[in-house]
């Protein structure tokens, strides 16, 4: 039986391996595949069950979104800091996702605008995990080694 995990990539099949009839139990096994490897999968259940899988909880230091140089602030620095990441070569510190202003799983331009806005324009607050420090609560490709900010 294979079915879809809702809000992800990846497709669980469940197989009878102990031969009793179902697929649950001790003595059956859980295989998570990710849609690299799906050609020919068929997706269904024969008994027209569904599964619905709770997507998995945020896991990473905590850190606060925006306080781009770490010194538990948010304020005009860390649009600078950013700018300096960006177009002058400095390094981007130990936590990506504090520079990712808007939370779009990019480090670009926006991030410092956006930083900016929040701070000057009225562009509201940023997004979670702000204002003070938590995990992120979204998936991307920028990471976060650690944040001296946060404890």
């Amino acid at each position: 039986m294979f079915v879809a995990d809702r809000g992800t990539d990846r497709i669980v099949r469940l197989q009878d391996l102990d031969n009793n009839g179902d697929a649950n139990g001790s003595g059956e096994a859980m295989v998570f595949l990710d849609n690299s490897n799906l050609s020919g999968v068929t997706l269904g259940d024969p008994y027209g069950l569904a599964l619905e899988l709770p997507a998995p909880p945020p896991s990473g230091p905590f850190f606060t979104r925006g306080d781009a140089n770490t010194d538990g602030g948010f304020n005009i620095a860390d649009a600078i800091f950013i700018l300096g990441v960006l177009f002058s070569g400095n390094p981007a510190g130990t936590c990506e996702d504090a520079n990712d202003a808007n939370d779009d799983g990019s480090l670009n331009i926006a991030d410092a605008i956006f930083a900016l806005g929040a701070l000057f324009g009225g562009g509201g607050n940023l997004p979670a995990p702000f204002p003070g420090c938590g995990l992120d609560p979204t998936v991307d490709a920028l990471g976060c080694a650690g944040f001296a900010a946060c404890p």
